[in-house]
């Protein structure tokens, strides 16, 4: 399934915002080379206002904060956690490059959210549940 999602200059700078935050504590200090972290975050906050708009959601995605805390998912949906990842590069092969990092979490589904920097959009090119 692919869903197109407009991103905003508000999306951007809102995104930005949370990120310079989280770099000011000590497990923000660390970050990847080469990575554009907001884009996983604009990724993030539109895809969960989205399904807050088709489904029954009890806890929506934040983003990132600032308590240091690693969160096991995003979102909850009709009960079942939901993890969010996203490709922040247009040319990354594939839709969720960082997968084995959540393989052995227990999740009930993962999405998979690419940042398109052709078209300013991002899109969901793959939802898949897994076992």
């Amino acid at each position: 399934m692919v869903i197109k999602l407009k991103v905003s200059e508000e999306d951007i700078n809102f995104a930005k915002k949370q990120i310079s935050e989280f770099e000011k504590i000590p497990k923000g200090k660390y970050r990847y080379s080469n990575v554009e972290a907001w884009r996983g975050i604009v990724c993030e906050i539109l895809t969960s206002n989205w399904l807050n708009s088709k489904f029954d959601v009890q806890k929506r995605a934040k983003g990132l904060d600032t308590s240091g805390r690693y969160d096991d998912y995003d979102m909850i949906i009709n009960g079942k956690q939901i993890e969010i990842k996203s490709a922040t590069k247009f040319y990354f092969k594939f839709i969720m490059p960082k997968q084995p990092l959540v393989d052995n979490k227990i999740i009930d589904i993962l999405i998979g959210v690419k940042y398109d920097l052709v078209h300013k959009v991002d899109s969901i090119y793959k939802m898949s549940i897994k076992n």
